[in-house]
Parts: structure tokens; sequence; C-alpha cells
């Protein structure tokens, strides 16, 4: 499933939070956010998420090197890549170091598994689908949280999956959540994926259609659901979190391994005193 253009961003996807990448849809910087007790703002600059790079061009991994990206955090599977087979090649660009840090374990990509976690998003029951994401290998979000914990000037990283709507959306919502962003403003960074993927949904449609092992040969309606990025999911998820974990903080003490020290560290790391980045519409 090619996510991905050889052309500059759409009309529209040039000012903040839109990074255009030629070849890669859907990148956008995270920073830029104000937290809710008015403390600061989330840096910009240092986390970019977005679809997955296949079809970056030689601009592209310019332009990336221009924004000083360092690494590349990709949380696909290999199951899911030896699927997507040519569609998806995996692609190295030069001065950025590609970790591979699937979300998913390589057993949860049984055809039975698959359909089973798939009816959440063709039902258009994302929350559900998020918690199974929470709940899986916790190795892919310790590691780019590690990333923020080892130095005040943290390396900017892209992280992606396949659209770069899911895993890659449940990452970028607890980085939001433990900066303290106002849950409207999580939700609404997590809406920006329609637009991220306006240009490339039309394939990725016709993808999702021919392919039985997620589909079951479904319609339309249910290719949609699978590819929707309402804010009241985001929503409804970030109150699992809360009610299921303890809130972000309980998640990554319980679930990621990490210390009250290092997760206050990781915060002071992500938020900064610089102005708001942009005012999300």
């Amino acid at each position: 499933m090619s996510t991905n253009n050889t052309s500059a961003a759409p009309v529209g996807l040039t000012s903040p939070p839109w990074v255009p990448i030629p070849g890669i849809a859907n990148f956008r910087d995270i920073g830029g956010y104000p937290t809710a007790n008015g403390t600061g703002t989330v840096r910009k600059g240092l986390i970019y998420r977005c679809a997955e790079p296949s079809k970056i061009t030689e601009a592209g991994k310019e332009r990336l090197r221009s924004l000083g990206v360092k690494k590349m955090y990709d949380l696909r599977s290999e199951p899911e890549l030896k699927r997507l087979g040519d569609l998806t090649k995996i692609i190295e660009v030069e001065g950025v170091e590609r970790f591979f840090v699937p979300v998913i374990r390589t057993e949860d990509y049984s055809p039975q598994a698959l359909a089973k976690r798939y009816q959440a998003y063709m039902s258009g029951d994302h929350e559900n689908a998020y918690r199974h994401i929470l709940s899986s290998d916790p190795t892919a979000y310790r590691t780019i949280f590690q990333n923020i914990l080892a130095s005040p000037n943290p390396d900017p990283c892209v992280i992606h999956c396949t659209a770069g709507k899911d895993r890659t959306g449940v990452i970028c919502a607890l980085i939001l959540m433990l900066a303290g962003v106002r849950d409207e403003d999580i939700a609404k960074e997590y809406a920006y994926t329609a637009e991220g993927l306006a240009s490339v949904k039309e394939g990725m449609l016709q993808y999702l259609m021919k392919d039985k092992a997620s589909m079951d040969g479904g319609g339309r309606e249910r290719a949609e659901n699978m590819l929707n990025s309402k804010p009241e999911s985001m929503l409804r998820f970030v109150e699992i979190v809360r009610s299921e974990y303890g809130g972000v903080e309980g998640y990554m003490m319980n679930t990621l391994g990490f210390t009250k020290e290092e997760i206050e560290t990781i915060r002071c790391h992500l938020v900064t005193d610089e102005p708001v980045g942009f005012v999300s519409g």
C-alpha cells in the first residue's frame, strides 16, 4: 500500500505544522502546541511524524537532512513489510539512522489475528484498536522515549508506520499527553492526518478494498472507516490511557519501565518556553 507521491506537499500543507518533504505524505511537526497550564510549548523541530517514506525523492532526502533529522523510527512489523512487498520498500537516507522498532509482535500477524484486529478499524472502533497497540510490545515506544531522555537536546527524529495514523498516532498522543498538551489539541493534531493523506487516500482505499486478508472483500465504507482519524476517537483513547493505565505517567512506569525521575526529565526535554508555534484550527 503506497502512501506517497513524488511531488511537493498538496496545496494547504505548506505551513505549520506541515513540512513539505517530496515523496512523503502526511509529514508534520508535532511541536508548537501550548501546555494546558500555560508554562510552555512542545519543542518544535524535535519530533516529526509521517507516512512510510519509500517514495522519498533526492530533494526530499536533502530536505530531511536540512531539518537536522538524525533518527527515523519505523513502527511496522517484518511480516507487514513482507506482505506489502515492493509497494513500500525499505529506504535508507544518508545521515539518518533507521531504527526498526515494530509495535505489533510477529505472531500477531497471523491471518486470524490480523482479521480480528482489523474488525475494530473496519467498524470505526479505533479506540479499541489503540487499546491493543498500548498492550503490545513496549520496546518500540520505550526506545523513542529513551531518545528524548538521553539528552537535554535530543536528536530530531521521524516516527512513522504505514499511513502514519494509528501506531504513530498513539505514540505522538502519549508524547503530547506527557508534555501537558490539552486533550482538544491532541485530538486536533491526530485529526490532521485526514488532510495529510488526502492526496494518497484513493490509492490506499483501492488497496484496502482488494486486500482480502484485511477486508475480506469488504466495500468502500469499511475501507473508509479504517482510514478515518476523527478527533473523538483520540479523545476516547486519551480517556483509556487515564482510566486503564493511571495516565501517561502510569503507562510509562508500569508498561515502559521508566522511573518517576526519568519521566519528569523526559517531560522537561519536551517542553520549552518558546512562543506557541501555530494556532490549531
